[in-house]
């Protein structure tokens, strides 16, 4: 099993295409290593403005007119404590470190998944399109087998994206900015209802955050690779993933208030709105999530491995 893992990731990599693709993430980092370096760190009147924002809050939090609904205030309320915060520990809000550049690489997560689409998409099909497939068929090993070993070296590809991403803006936010700041504390846009100013460090939200990306990447590759099995087409299999993951987050965003959105997929792919952020429907947990997830992983392997173990290589 682990020598035909390695076959599939030499594959992978001994193409030029991969690493032009590759190449198109890191060229992603530059420019945003550009356009961060040419921005202002922290503000002079910071505190000042900062301080007429928290004013603006409280204002807001006293009017009694009901405009607020109460998730609106809650999420009010919860801004303007760790605005306060910011303000009491001396924590600019424009404050850039190579944690936080770091952190704010990770937006290029829909990049990534483009990248690992086309190489799940491309790695059952092509092996039909350009006829190999028999010669890994006429080996002493399983269909079974040589559809894991596919799938492993996906996944390994996506933890080899996500790993870049991570160490490459780590480094090059390390040159810009240094390497202080690991243990700042991290203040979310939108916290929690129940989060408390300073529980969660910088270094602890970046691990969470690229952890919630390997996972999306996962799940985009395991559909993708479920249509690589099952069409025998590169092109179908990437644009049918493309399109699926497109409409399945435009629906998910769609329908805030159908409370049986809370079992569709694309509803609880995006894990941080456990750690900062607020879940769309009361009742979801970070452990729901995952079963969800896990649930529609198995169905999608169910599917691509019956058809894959069933397929008739001469036809």
């Amino acid at each position: 099993m682990g020598n035909l893992i390695q076959n599939e990731q030499l594959k992978i990599y001994i193409r030029p295409r991969t690493w032009v693709l590759v190449g198109l993430v890191v060229l992603s980092l530059l420019i945003n290593a550009i356009f961060a370096a040419k921005q202002v760190d922290v503000m002079p009147d910071w505190k000042e403005k900062l301080t007429q924002q928290i004013q603006q809050e409280q204002q807001q939090l006293l009017d009694p007119s009901g405009k607020l609904s109460p998730q609106k205030r809650s999420q009010l309320q919860q801004r303007l404590t760790f605005d306060q915060y910011r303000l009491d520990h001396n924590l600019p809000p424009t404050h850039t470190t190579s944690w936080l550049f770091a952190k704010g690489f990770a937006g290029q997560l829909g990049l990534a998944a483009i990248v690992c689409i086309v190489i799940a998409g491309d790695i059952v099909s092509s092996e039909f399109a350009w006829g190999t497939i028999k010669l890994l068929l006429i080996r002493p090993v399983t269909r079974t087998k040589i559809y894991l070993s596919k799938y492993i070296a996906t996944l390994l590809f996506s933890l080899f994206l996500i790993v870049l991403m991570g160490g490459g803006s780590l480094l090059v936010g390390g040159l810009l900015f240094g390497l202080d700041g690991l243990a700042e504390p991290y203040i979310p846009n939108v916290p929690l209802e129940d989060m408390v100013p300073g529980t969660l460090s910088v270094g602890q939200d970046l691990l969470i955050t690229y952890g919630a990306a390997l996972l999306y990447l996962w799940v985009v590759s395991t559909i993708a690779y479920m249509f690589s099995a099952a069409s025998r087409s590169s092109v179908l299999a990437i644009t049918l993933t493309m399109v699926v993951t497109a409409v399945g987050e435009i629906v998910a965003k769609s329908l805030p208030s159908f409370s049986g959105m809370k079992f569709w997929l694309f509803t609880n792919t995006s894990l941080l709105q456990y750690f900062e952020g607020i879940p769309p429907f009361p009742g979801m947990t970070l452990g729901f999530s995952l079963a969800v997830i896990a649930v529609y992983l198995l169905l999608f392997h169910a599917i691509a491995w019956a058809i894959f173990t069933k397929s008739d290589v001469a036809a």
